[in-house]
């Protein structure tokens, strides 16, 4: 994450807002993982108006870093100081309909870490009570990420021992996973993100040290 200067005042407005902050709406259903999540418009709407209340503006756009697609989102005061926070943008394929997907899912994980928005089901959990009749479905094995996305998460782990151990010991104790290239597609887009922010730290620390 980077920032300007100063901070004090777009933290203390952030502050006033994210009270007046409510859950954002799992309003769209994922049919592939038979589950529910908020779009960005339901994001935009928990946060447009406590936002704007105090002097608060969002900015996303994408930037390549590296080789790497990242969502840019920015938060900005009317003091002039500001807030910024990077996301991969994860494309399965190389289309306009992957990249567009990936720019979305980008946009709608930043801007909810950024605020520190939570969603809440459409249903109030009706969705995850039992029905009569029903049977509980035998456990699945996760989609594994493919060989594209594991050159890019090693990419950014070449030197990076530790967080790539991280990543195993957690993969063999949900999953029962224990190799990198096996890495769940659930876990890709944090894992790249975690990996890309440890490097760009290192990078910059780098960078002091040569000046």
């Amino acid at each position: 994450m980077k920032n300007s200067e100063e901070v004090n005042e777009i933290f203390g407005a952030l502050a006033k807002a994210q009270g007046e902050m409510q859950h954002a709406v799992k309003n769209k259903k994922n049919p592939f993982f038979k589950s529910h999540y908020a779009d960005i418009a339901a994001i935009i709407d928990a946060c447009r108006k406590p936002l704007a209340d105090n002097a608060l503006s969002i900015n996303q756009s994408p930037r390549q870093v590296n080789g790497q697609w990242l969502m840019i989102t920015k938060m900005g005061h009317v003091s002039g100081q500001w807030i910024e926070a990077e996301m991969p943008i994860i494309c399965e394929k190389n289309t306009a309909q992957a990249y567009g997907s990936g720019m979305s899912y980008a946009r709608r994980y930043a801007l909810a870490a950024l605020l520190g928005i939570a969603a809440e089901d459409e249903d109030d959990g009706e969705g995850a009570m039992p029905k009569n009749g029903d049977k509980p479905e035998a456990p699945k094995k996760p989609l594994l990420i493919s060989e594209e996305e594991f050159k890019n998460l090693n990419r950014w782990l070449s030197d990076n021992d530790l967080l790539k151990e991280n990543f195993l010991s957690f993969m063999k104790e949900k999953y029962g996973l224990h190799r990198l290239e096996e890495m769940p597609k659930e876990m890709y887009g944090k894992a790249v993100k975690s990996a890309f922010d440890a490097y760009t730290k290192k990078k910059e620390k780098e960078e002091k040290n040569e000046r």
